[in-house]
């Protein structure tokens, strides 16, 4: 409530904010996450891949 009056907006409109910042976050913390994975793949991988 204090940071909805800070910035002059309603309680709603602070809980969008929130939900959306958290959505975002973690959108991208899968998206990084993934691309890290298929950028440097660990080594069991490696050898799980090519004995299937």
């Amino acid at each position: 409530p204090f940071i909805a009056w800070y910035l002059g907006i309603s309680l709603w409109q602070a809980f969008v904010m929130d939900v959306s910042f958290a959505l975002f976050y973690m959108v991208y913390a899968f998206g990084f996450n993934w691309a890290y994975d298929r950028l440097f793949p660990l080594p069991e991988w490696k050898t799980a891949q090519a004995s299937d």
